[in-house]
């Protein structure tokens, strides 16, 4: 064998700024390569004195052979497994931690320290986002903020939340609070290496994981209704194969370069069920609003048209849409005349086929904005305008 080649080291790493433990999954591992001069591979350029690829397709570690005079360089597998998606470097890894952990703290009810869940400072003014669900049993006492650094609890304010997505705003007192970098989320690719990331001080085993994987689907919709007001919201979601657990739900899901894509949510998988291999992620594009919504007005304001309908579909099937079965007094739907039977069949431009898609039309519209619809009321289709109103919702 080559006495110049340079194995590919199997490593596993423990920790990142002395406090973040990285939980592994058994088919995947962090690679580091080191390499002299210049080696030619299939699926990678690799220059400088030390460099990493990411190789979909090979499931064995490989001996690299420096370019000699003779020789251009080669490539050799050995008989040992590694990471179930290839190569990766455990540089990329320790870069986001260490970007990112920072503005990750801990956050538990008074009387609950034992159920710690994950916040982001997203404002250096003290401004975290976390889950709504592990601090919504008021009577359980104040809302605790451990900070990275510093030994003391913070108490911290609710300042509003949305129950559906588990997302809440609260603030802690202070400034220049280390914060974390939201990224584009509509920038993002199938295919893309994340990074979920939980809080690193928390003692329970599971709590301070890291893991990592690749984004399988983008801006997956799904529609949830509140358990109470039985309103249907639609929040887009990434599918990874990242692990998510207690330990980082509720935490940041970023991209290679410390940027906050989504959250990480284990609530969620509870609306869309269970995926063997897959976990969800709230994506950036939805929670943006939300806290938006929060900081601006104290909870989550949605706009409605005012209507309760079901899906309508005439025998011949020449007409289909959204069957109006009630309309809401003091609503826009009320204002523009629209009344029971009728049937919307276009918002916007856009064909309506069923009360799902006239949801998903109206979630991306603000409170006071205006639609065009088309009905189908007697024979005729009729053009109504509508200004959409706020929507009543389980959030304060």
């Amino acid at each position: 064998m080559n006495k110049n080649h340079r194995e590919i080291e199997d490593d596993i790493l423990d920790k990142v700024s002395g406090k973040i433990n990285f939980k592994e999954k058994k088919s995947k591992q962090f690679l580091r390569l080191f390499v002299k001069g210049v080696a030619f591979l299939a699926v990678a350029a690799i220059s400088g004195g030390m460099a990493g690829s990411y190789n979909s397709s090979k499931k064995t570690p490989i001996y690299i052979y420096p370019p000699t005079n003779n020789s251009p360089g080669t490539i050799s597998s050995i008989i040992s497994p590694i990471s179930e998606y290839g190569i990766i470097t455990k540089n990329d890894i320790i870069r986001v931690a260490e970007t990112i952990s920072p503005s990750i703290v801990g956050v538990h009810l008074e009387t609950l320290s034992q159920r710690v869940s994950n916040g982001i400072i997203f404002k250096a003014e003290g401004y975290i986002i976390t889950s709504y669900s592990n601090i919504k049993d008021k009577d359980k006492g104040k809302i605790m903020v451990m900070l990275q650094n510093n030994d003391n609890k913070q108490v911290a304010d609710l300042l509003g939340f949305n129950e559906v997505s588990d997302i809440a705003v609260i603030k802690i007192q202070g400034k220049n609070f280390p914060t974390a970098k939201f990224g584009d989320a509509t920038k993002v690719n199938v295919g893309e290496i994340v990074v979920a990331l939980g809080n690193p001080l928390a003692k329970q085993q599971v709590f301070g994981t890291i893991t990592h994987g690749i984004l399988s689907t983008l801006n997956k919709s799904i529609e949830v209704q509140d358990s109470i007001t039985k309103s249907k919201t639609t929040y887009n979601l990434f599918l990874t194969d990242a692990v998510i657990n207690q330990g980082n739900s509720g935490g940041p899901l970023c991209n290679l370069s410390g940027e906050v894509i989504g959250i990480n949510s284990l609530k969620i998988a509870n609306y869309e069920g269970k995926i063997d291999g897959l976990s969800f992620s709230l994506s950036m594009s939805s929670i943006r609003e939300i806290i938006d919504n929060i900081m601006n007005v104290g909870r989550v304001s949605k706009a409605q048209i005012g209507i309760k309908a079901i899906k309508a579909v005439l025998e011949d099937e020449t007409i289909k849409g959204a069957y109006v079965q009630d309309v809401v007094t003091g609503t826009g739907s009320d204002a523009a005349g629209i009344k029971p039977t009728d049937i919307i069949i276009e918002v916007d431009n856009q064909k309506i086929s069923n009360v799902e898609d006239l949801n998903s039309i109206i979630s991306k519209r603000k409170v006071g904005d205006k639609v065009h619809i088309k009905i189908w009321r007697n024979m005729k289709i009729i053009d109504k305008d509508i200004q959409l109103s706020e929507q009543q919702d389980n959030n304060s």
